[in-house]
């Protein structure tokens, strides 16, 4: 049998005091409560329900009024393309409907609003980039399947954490290791693997401690009597008041902190509790903030960088191709940076100096090494899905050697990025696992856990992009984007970033991504720049959602751990998106200046002319 009490407490605590006390006035006992409790329940569920339901609508209604009442030079299908944009984009934004069926959008409505074919229109959901995506996420599901992933991660912290597991340097390791492993698998898979590994950690933190740790001598003093009487502190001049033991004596009160102002030490006092919360919170912080930022890395580290060479090579097709290598060219001296800024900025706010000797006796190297030790040796299946990722990354990066022909020309260009993916991610389905008899690296039952939705998502985003060229839209865009002309060369980047950070902290960052970027190439073209100049700043602001619970799978992930509360992500990552937004500003016009070309004015590129 259940027990009620719990149920009754936790629906007082829900409602306001007048409310509660109404409730037991009018209704009275045991029995008036619980229907109180099931009524608000009720309400709440309505509520939800009825926004949802103002949400679908709101996708049509939007369309209605464009369609009667918009009028462009381009014709009726750049109106109706517009008012398809308005529709996908609440749907999108609020998420009514999963979306990755608002990406299915689409498949319905361009045919239907005579903007493009059902044949052109399904051919985007299955372009390279996506093929790209297919067959990486088929070695990461085998990465996952076998722990290399944790085993990596774990190896990378008892690197860092070294033989006394120094806390700031422990805190490094949470940073490194999910920063690298977000790197070649998803964001949220990372972060799954990553928190339990931290909370087997931060368990040996439930112990209640009585101690209080002077700031300034490093001795402890019992919590039970630090607001009552202190000893003066040796390091204020006072050591020959001071007895060889300099622990508080309850029997035997020295000075008072009131007769004594000069010693200060309570305010000096580190509590062990609040020292060891925070230091919990920011392993955690650490943890999700590293996997949005080491996603930034590689092509394939999440879904806006993906987003961006799909629409961007779609869109102008005779343009020179974003490849990996490119990529990391750019956004590796990016990611570095900002990883070594979120650990500094961790250290600062949630581990001072004065908390590092009370966190560092109550971290454990043993736990971490038996953990390690438990996965046992490297077994086949590990060092084959292993030694297949980096035979990946390496193809990737030498397809096209910039300047000088890659293994590419062997084929005349044309296999591609994707080409090699699947190929890679085929293979996994051929090889014995020698784990078990029959067995295989890679089955279908383990492939029916792959991100379909983030495919068809993409997939969405193509059509969209696609769409916006083909109605004329595009064109309509640029001519009412002059006014962007005024605006100085230099405050372009930080002002896309910090429209599309704002924005991905209330809708999904693939999402976000598919939204503003067929936007932005239009508006780059029509103001006259490079249009990834914009489009660059904005991918990577999708992934700078630091701030709110709701933002990210991994920010839910780790809200739900228990170790930190909503107000805890708000300062650092309010100052992270900054610090982010000023390393785009820094980095986009000058270290993408040289890899992409982005100094270069429209009327200096042959390609935009011939896209149009």
């Amino acid at each position: 049998m259940v027990d009620s009490t719990p149920l009754l407490t936790s629906s007082a605590a829900l409602l306001p005091s007048g409310e509660e006390g109404s409730q037991r006035s009018q209704q009275g006992g045991t029995g008036g409560g619980i229907r109180s409790f099931w009524r608000w329940l009720r309400e709440e569920e309505l509520q939800q329900g009825r926004k949802m339901a103002a949400a679908v609508v709101a996708g049509p209604m939007s369309f209605l009024p464009v369609v009667s009442f918009v009028r462009l030079a381009e014709g009726p299908a750049a109106v109706k393309m517009l008012g398809a944009v308005l529709w996908l984009a609440i749907w999108w934004l609020f998420e009514p409907v999963p979306i990755c069926i608002t990406a299915l959008l689409p498949l319905v409505l361009f045919p239907f609003l005579e903007v493009m074919e059902v044949d052109q229109v399904a051919e985007k959901y299955m372009n390279d980039t996506v093929v790209l995506m297919l067959g990486t996420f088929i070695l990461a599901q085998g990465i996952e399947r076998f722990s290399l992933h944790k085993r990596i991660a774990m190896r990378i912290l008892l690197f860092f954490g070294g033989e006394k597991m120094d806390p700031r340097l422990v805190l490094l390791g949470f940073c490194v290791g999910p920063g690298f492993v977000s790197m070649w698998m998803s964001n949220t898979a990372a972060a799954v693997m990553m928190i339990p590994m931290a909370k087997g950690v931060l368990k040996h933190f439930q112990d209640e401690d009585d101690t209080l740790l002077c700031k300034q001598c490093s001795r402890t003093f019992s919590r039970r009597f630090a607001g009552k009487y202190m000893k003066p502190c040796p390091e204020e001049g006072n050591a020959d008041q001071v007895d060889a033991d300099t622990r508080i004596d309850p029997e035997a009160p020295v000075l008072a902190l009131k007769e004594n102002p000069g010693t200060r030490l309570k305010a000096r006092l580190v509590d062990p509790e609040k020292a060891k919360k925070d230091f919990s919170v920011a392993v955690v912080l650490a943890i999700t903030y590293a996997t949005a930022i080491g996603g930034l890395a590689t092509l394939t580290g999440c879904g806006p960088n993906l987003v961006l060479p799909g629409i961007y090579n779609s869109r102008f097709p005779e343009a020179p191709r974003v490849t990996y290598m490119k990529w990391i060219m750019f956004a590796l001296p990016l990611v570095l940076p900002f990883l070594l800024f979120e650990w500094l900025l961790l250290c600062w706010i949630f581990c001072p100096l004065s908390s590092v000797p009370i966190i560092e006796a109550k971290l454990s190297r043993s736990v971490v090494e038996q953990e390690y030790l438990a996965l046992g040796p490297m077994r086949f299946a590990e060092k084959f899905i292993a030694s297949e990722f980096a035979a990946l990354v390496v193809l990737w990066c030498t397809k096209s050697l910039g300047n000088y022909p890659g293994w590419g020309v062997i084929f005349n260009g044309l296999p591609s990025e994707g080409t090699v993916s699947v190929m890679m991610g085929i293979i996994p389905f051929l090889v014995p696992s020698k784990e078990a008899e029959g067995e295989k690296l890679m089955d279908w039952n383990t492939c029916k856990k792959l991100p379909w939705d983030v495919m068809l998502l993409l997939g969405g985003g193509f059509a969209l992009s696609a769409g916006i060229q083909g109605s004329g839209l595009a064109t309509s865009i640029a001519n009412n984007m002059e006014v962007l002309h005024a605006v100085p060369y230099f405050l372009l980047t930080p002002v896309i970033a910090l429209i599309v950070a704002i924005t991905t902290e209330f809708s999904s960052n693939s999402a976000t991504a598919t939204l503003f970027l067929p936007l932005l190439a239009e508006v780059a073209i029509s103001i006259g720049w490079h249009p990834l100049l914009l489009m660059i700043p904005a991918t990577f602001s999708c992934s700078f959602a630091f701030m709110l619970p709701i933002a990210t799978p991994p920010n839910a992930i780790a809200h739900s751990t228990g170790y930190l509360k909503s107000a805890d992500m708000l300062i650092p990552g309010l100052i992270l998106k900054a610090a982010g937004i000023v390393l785009l500003t820094i980095l986009t016009p000058t270290l993408g200046g040289l890899v992409y070309d982005l100094n270069q004015p429209v009327k200096d590129l042959p390609w935009t002319k011939l896209s149009f």
